[in-house]
């Protein structure tokens, strides 16, 4: 909803409808067209889109976030996760440069780990894999905490539930799009709202179609 005040609208206001018609014009803040109506000083959007998407399916993450922290411990995840995504830095930046022979990507980078050009390609892969072991090793550690109750403190505790909702609304800068979901304490009932928003560029959308 967009307030009117003397004419002009508030800064802090500026999502119009993304099933605006074509022959709405932006006009500063404004937005003038088919659907804009003025009721008391207010400019009222009200053709904005909602859908529901499906629930983020954790269990595997779970799963294996229990099992790795009780075998390990926290510490030995993070050192190794920490070590492999460094380790695969160094290894893709030296088969990235093996790569381009001709012409260096860092050309800093120690000669001592340049590879033979056949052998690049491989170098890359093994780079990649260790990133997403890396990575995978400390998103299960950072899971433990994202799902801790921030009341009764129990880790593994936030269930997802109802139905998430999409909400997207046509701006000046692109899509507007917000989702909404909902979780709860399965120990203590504890329920938090949390609401993602990222706007998507005209651009980004024209391609897509």
């Amino acid at each position: 909803m967009l307030l009117l005040e003397t004419g002009k609208l508030k800064n802090n206001h500026r999502d119009s409808s993304i099933r605006i018609g074509s022959k709405n014009k932006f006009q500063g803040d404004t937005v003038i067209g088919d659907h804009a109506k003025i009721v008391k000083k207010k400019i009222v959007h009200d053709s904005s889109i909602n859908y529901p998407i499906g629930k983020i399916d954790v269990t595997n993450l779970e799963k294996s976030s229990i099992w790795i922290i009780n075998k390990y411990g926290e510490k030995k995840p993070i050192v190794v996760g920490v070590i492999s995504m460094s380790t695969s830095i160094i290894t893709i930046l030296s088969g990235l440069n093996s790569l381009l022979e001709n012409n260096k990507l860092i050309s800093w980078f120690p000669s001592w780990l340049t590879i033979p050009s056949n052998y690049a390609i491989y170098v890359l892969i093994v780079g990649f894999v260790l990133l997403s072991f890396g990575a995978y090793l400390l998103s299960l550690v950072h899971y433990k905490y994202d799902s801790q109750c921030l009341k009764c403190k129990k880790h593994y505790a936030m269930r997802e539930v109802g139905t998430p909702n999409v909400r997207e609304v046509k701006a000046l800068d692109g899509i507007k799009r917000t989702t909404t979901r909902e979780h709860k304490c399965r120990y203590c009932s504890f329920f938090k709202k949390t609401a993602h928003i990222e706007t998507v560029p005209y651009e980004h959308t024209n391609n897509s179609k």
